[in-house]
């Protein structure tokens, strides 16, 4: 007999015998909680969507999943710490996936690992190479230096955009200088990281340290495309919080040299949010103004969806970090008490699609993590292997959304991508009450009349757009580019 208030659900990669009265299942000699609710109806069935979240499988390698499919990065496990074998974004763009993290290469246990990311599961190792030569600053000199990368690079976020694609992350650099005092002997030392951007696998420094030694790091957490304009949160030359524009720098704390810690960027409109923190304040900056969010101990991700903010992260609670997250500054706690035990739910990465709340992660109650990713509250594990964990999630949307009856062949939009017109074939001749143009965000962009059979686009910025088409059938949802 199944415990009150508890319900099987289906794991993709075990069983689901083994639960004890008090609603547990021991599964590879990992004791997990099977989590209160309602089982999920398979994805393909709702609105079509399709959910995509990479993370690490728990064994060393970096994976994503497809609708709670495990997909490998690479074929064997590698050597090194595991920690550092991960992917840690997911973008899709069309038919095309693509991931970003960081892989062991080397055969000993050194460590030595490198940026990377994954398009359809090819992989491509992002360039290094020299970074700096010249005069800078030292601590009691000058010293002519020559700066090039060593075999530590990371990958963080990955964004793609009309065909580019942007990855944020950060190299480190081994630093050989000459002493001015003494300019016959040169000297060898490994300095920090350096917060890089690849565009295309070109990188792009945004921040070195111009002191010697480096008493702090530099890094690139997160990057987000607007039309023609690229932003990155991350540290910046004096190793505070900061966001770029097109390279050029935005200071988020108050003295623009210390205290900002970011995690996260989004922009909506002409609105640049990031969250972090600032001293023991939590939430996240709107335009450079802090929002602070209540309970807050720590904040990991950000998303906005027309006028609704949504940040994951952790409270306090039974003196443990529970994770869920905040709606506007509402909490919602995903971590659950069940008799004396406590599962704690980490939450790193949100998206938000047609007011449903998606939620990357892992939950912990035992040995380690298990991958995990909620909808609007309800869990699906991703894998039952411990330390396993779940870092970023994107849903793409189906062609249909909302009960109705009425198919992606009935309505059409020409030509994809576009410049200036966007056609729409109503091949059904359907009744269309309204249209209107949607950003990534979830904002509206344009409302249009609804006998309108082509749009002039030409004045929107280029990205990636939805046009949404309620008909009296139904509604469908069209994605287009707009180059």
């Amino acid at each position: 007999m199944k415990p009150k208030n508890f319900k099987l659900k289906f794991f993709p990669n075990g069983k689901t015998n083994g639960l004890s009265s008090a609603g547990r299942k021991l599964t590879n000699g990992f004791l997990s909680l099977i989590i209160a609710g309602t089982m999920c109806a398979p994805l393909s069935a709702q609105n079509d969507r399709t959910v995509y979240v990479c993370g690490n499988d728990g064994q060393g390698r970096p994976v994503y999943w497809k609708d709670g499919i495990e997909v490998p990065l690479v074929d064997q496990v590698p050597n090194g710490p595991w920690g550092n074998n991960v992917a840690n974004s997911i973008f899709v763009d069309g038919d095309d996936i693509y991931t970003a993290g960081n892989e062991i290469y080397t055969t000993d246990l050194t460590g030595q690992y490198q940026a990377r990311y994954w398009k359809n599961g090819v992989m491509t190792t992002l360039s290094l190479g020299a970074i700096f030569e010249g005069v800078i600053g030292g601590t009691s000199s000058f010293y002519y230096a020559s700066i090039s990368s060593d075999d530590l690079s990371r990958a963080n976020s990955i964004f793609v955009s009309n065909g580019n694609v942007y990855v944020a992350g950060k190299q480190g650099y081994i630093l050989h200088y000459q002493d001015t005092y003494y300019p016959y002997e040169w000297h060898y030392a490994f300095c920090g990281d350096c917060a890089t951007l690849w565009t295309n696998g070109v990188p792009q420094i945004l921040a070195i340290s111009n002191t010697l030694p480096q008493t702090y790091s530099t890094e690139c957490k997160s990057v987000f495309v607007s039309g023609n304009d690229v932003y990155v949160a991350g540290y910046g030359n004096q190793g505070a919080g900061v966001y770029w524009k097109n390279g050029v720098e935005t200071a988020l704390s108050t003295d623009g040299v210390s205290g900002a810690i970011v995690r996260n960027i989004f922009v909506s409109g002409n609105d640049v949010y990031v969250c972090g923190y600032y001293g023991t304040t939590y939430g996240y900056w709107k335009n450079g103004v802090m929002n602070a969010l209540p309970g807050a101990g720590g904040v990991t991700s950000i998303y906005v969806y027309g006028n609704d903010v949504y940040v994951t992260g952790s409270v306090k609670q039974n003196d443990i970090p529970a994770g869920g997250y905040w709606k506007n500054g509402q909490w919602t706690s995903l971590s659950i008490t069940s008799g004396y035990d406590f599962y704690t739910a980490y939450t790193n990465s949100v998206f938000v699609i047609d007011n449903d709340v998606y939620i990357a992660g892992s939950v912990s109650g035992g040995l380690g993590g298990l991958a995990t990713y909620w909808k609007n509250g309800e869990r699906i594990t991703l894998s039952n292997n411990p330390n396993s964990t779940a870092k970023s999630i994107f849903v793409t949307p189906g062609s249909n959304t909302g009960i109705n009856n009425v198919t992606q062949e009935n309505i059409n939009i020409y030509p994809n991508p576009v410049k200036e017109v966007l056609y729409i074939m109503n091949n059904e001749q359907l009744t269309i009450n309204n249209l209107v143009i949607i950003d990534l965000s979830g904002k509206i962009i344009m409302s249009l009349p609804s006998q309108s059979s082509q749009i002039n686009v030409a004045h929107l910025a280029s990205g990636i757009y939805f046009l949404k088409i309620q008909t009296d059938k139904g509604i469908v949802t069209k994605k287009f580019i707009k180059e």
